[in-house]
């Protein structure tokens, strides 16, 4: 009897070693980590962003330009809007009023997919917007009904940072889901829903996606900004260019939504990206900028 629980601990014991190591240094999902080739620009199609917060003259100011551009794209946009963004939801502890960021952002795509109603919206996002699976997130529901592609990323398909407690947590907890009626605290704002404790679990694996892209057919977008209302007082900075660098952004995009079991048929076609993203015309010589998309694994 000894014996036979000796194999048992064992056995289990070298099953959860397997489980920590090989999810630590297994491959990435294809096009995952990808670096495009060296893409020109013209000084027209690239713009540095910034918001910023300060105080002057004994008054606060606080500077937008990043989301102001944002919108200003999103309202632009005839054929596509692809964004692939970290935190969106207006939770907070309620300290001060914030800048409503996120519901701005969603008023501004769903008003664009009434006004155009062919318009692909693929929305990429994590799931710490719906607290690991606890309830709905509340400013990206309204688009899938709308007919947007909602992808949450599938982070299980990713490396493990967290070596120690991911093995356990794929071994013995994951296959319990997250939904549920919450009872607990939630972690990230007072006014947030309560969350589940299977969801508690899930949150320590200490994994997210935390890109911050938006594309259209005219612009492409690359910040360190949230759309997220408490993080509305923060400075970050983006990027915001043109051309033929937003064929690269749009494959890496293609990717995660690939893995994440996300319908590919909402994004544009190679022929219809050809027609609908304008190249820069400048001949060779003039005054350009090397730029390329770099999107690594989260």
């Amino acid at each position: 009897m000894r014996k036979m629980n000796k194999i048992i601990v064992i056995t289990i014991c070298a099953l959860l070693l397997i489980t920590m190591i090989y999810h630590r240094v297994k491959p990435l999902p294809e096009g995952i980590s990808y670096a495009s080739d060296i893409v020109e620009l013209s000084e027209n199609e690239v713009e540095f962003l910034a918001d910023v917060t300060y105080q002057k003259d004994g008054k606060e100011i606080v500077d937008h330009t990043i989301f102001n551009e944002i919108t200003q794209a999103i309202q632009s946009a005839e054929h596509f809007i692809i964004l692939d963004l970290f935190l969106v939801n207006s939770y907070s502890n309620g300290e001060r009023d914030y800048p409503t960021i996120s519901s701005d952002l969603s008023k501004a795509l769903l008003k664009q997919l009434e006004n155009h109603p062919d318009l692909k919206v693929i929305f990429i996002t994590d799931h710490i917007n719906t607290t690991y699976g606890s309830h709905i997130a509340e400013e990206i529901a309204p688009l899938e009904k709308m007919g947007a592609e909602i992808v949450y990323t599938d982070l299980n398909q990713l490396r493990d940072p967290n070596i120690l407690y991911s093995g356990l947590w794929r071994t013995l907890f994951q296959w319990f889901g997250q939904e549920g009626t919450g009872w607990l605290p939630n972690p990230m704002a007072n006014s947030a829903p309560n969350v589940t404790l299977r969801s508690y679990l899930k949150l320590l694996n200490i994994k997210a996606n935390h890109r911050k892209v938006v594309i259209t057919e005219d612009a492409g977008f690359i910040m360190s900004a949230n759309p997220h209302d408490a993080s509305g007082f923060h400075s970050n900075i983006g990027f915001k260019v043109k051309g033929e660098i937003l064929f690269d952004m749009i494959q890496a995009e293609r990717a995660v939504a690939a893995f994440s079991n996300g319908d590919l048929s909402h994004f544009p076609t190679e022929e219809e990206l050809e027609r609908w993203i304008q190249k820069s015309s400048l001949p060779k010589g003039d005054n350009k900028k090397a730029a390329s998309s770099n999107f690594n694994r989260r």
